[in-house]
């Protein structure tokens, strides 16, 4: 499961071109973690590759500071927001599973208005059928699932 996870990330960090890309931090917080019986054992995050953050801007975003009059705005690093979401996920507690995190607190809004709609479809369906296409070498079939 673990290089099967590894593996999808290495291929997303080789097709980029199907994700939006602006400053990076949309990448940088794509993640995926194994976990067991309620515990991470491995996370695995993409190349960090933004060198300044996202500014989202909103009147009421939360540890904002003031800029231009009334207008405030969040700095968003990706890789942060990765680390911050693993951390804060509840795995499975039963089992072994794996998970998938776009991180970023734009993500759906990304997925809708950017360069790449659809991005977290096809970022699931590949996820989905790399974790699929290695179940043979863990002894399981594809109707069983993990």
């Amino acid at each position: 499961m673990v290089n099967a996870t590894e593996g999808f990330l290495n291929s997303v960090d080789k097709n980029e071109e199907s994700l939006p890309y602006y400053t990076g931090n949309l990448h940088d917080s794509i993640a995926a973690y194994v976990s067991k019986s309620g515990r991470v054992i491995r996370a695995c995050y993409m190349p960090q590759e933004a060198t300044k953050p996202q500014h989202v801007t909103k009147l009421t975003a939360p540890k904002t500071r003031k800029d231009n009059g009334d207008t405030r705005y969040k700095e968003i690093w990706g890789y942060r927001e990765a680390i911050k979401a693993v951390r804060n996920s509840k795995p499975l507690s039963k089992g072994i599973g794996s998970t998938l995190i776009v991180a970023v607190p734009y993500a759906g809004a990304a997925d809708e208005d950017s360069s790449k709609p659809g991005y977290l479809d096809w970022l699931r369906e590949t996820f989905n059928k790399t974790l699929e296409s290695r179940l043979p070498e863990l002894g399981l079939s594809n109707n069983e699932k993990v």
